[in-house]
């Protein structure tokens, strides 16, 4: 049996031109594809500094996470973006009926192949949106770092992307951007509060539990970004409880 993929548009996405409506932006359009992250957030924020944003979360197979949806309500919010969407993507069901993105072990960050395999159909469908759209740009908050043989990879990664689509879709002017590739996670973290990104709406914990886990892959690496860049996490310090002076 083959395995089959189905994208998921929302009924109020046309497929007639948008030419009149972008005509109208001040800005030229960016698609910024988010999963509510650190690296999402700040990647949203660098292209906001030149674009007007639309904004994206993909939602793979049935792993409808409501914290994860709910930062990137609450940046849908912050950005003020000129259009966003919520897209799913039905993956193929591994054997015992699994959905495949259930297979993804949170410790499994630098299985670079793997993550890369997974955004295939997230950068198809940023893509579609700029074309859509008549964007000239699609980001995402891809994060490999330093290492050099997997930036070399990612590197070429979005390189073949840009000549795929620009070469043979015949759409010159799109780009993908992915900005904090070769940013280690603590640059992340400070780069974003150089940008001044809304850190504390962002989500990175494996878990859907109303408050960050601290045990899995996220949560170690979000928790180790903030410590090496010697900062405070905001969410973190959001969560934590007053004290007053009245109760010591």
């Amino acid at each position: 049996m083959s395995a089959k993929f189905q994208i998921l548009l929302p009924v109020d996405f046309p497929c007639t031109s948008n030419s009149d409506i972008v005509s109208k932006v001040p800005r030229e359009l960016a698609i910024v594809l988010s999963d509510g992250s650190l690296s999402a957030t700040l990647a949203a924020t660098l292209a906001q500094q030149k674009y007007r944003l639309v904004l994206a979360r993909i939602v793979m197979g049935d792993l409808k996470r409501a914290r994860s949806a709910d930062a990137f309500d609450r940046q849908v919010v912050h950005f003020k973006p000129y259009r966003h969407h919520t897209l799913s993507v039905e993956t193929p069901k591994k054997q015992g009926g699994r959905d495949a993105a259930h297979m993804i072990d949170p410790r499994a960050h630098d299985d670079l192949g793997h993550r890369l395999t997974t955004l295939l159909p997230v950068m198809a469908i940023g893509f579609q949106l700029a074309a859509h759209y008549e964007a000239n740009s699609v980001h995402i908050g891809l994060r490999v770092g330093r290492d050099s043989a997997d930036l070399a990879r990612a590197s070429e990664h979005v390189q073949i992307w840009n000549e795929l689509v620009q070469m043979t879709c015949g759409r010159p002017t799109i780009e993908l951007i992915a900005p904090v590739l070769e940013l280690e996670r603590w640059q992340v973290v400070d780069l974003g509060f150089q940008a001044e990104a809304p850190m504390a709406l962002s989500w990175d914990c494996d878990t859907d539990q109303p408050e960050p886990c601290g045990t899995c892959g996220g949560c170690r690496e979000r928790e180790q970004a903030f410590l090496r860049s010697a900062r405070a996490d905001p969410t973190r310090v959001a969560a934590a409880p007053v004290t007053s002076a009245t109760s010591r």
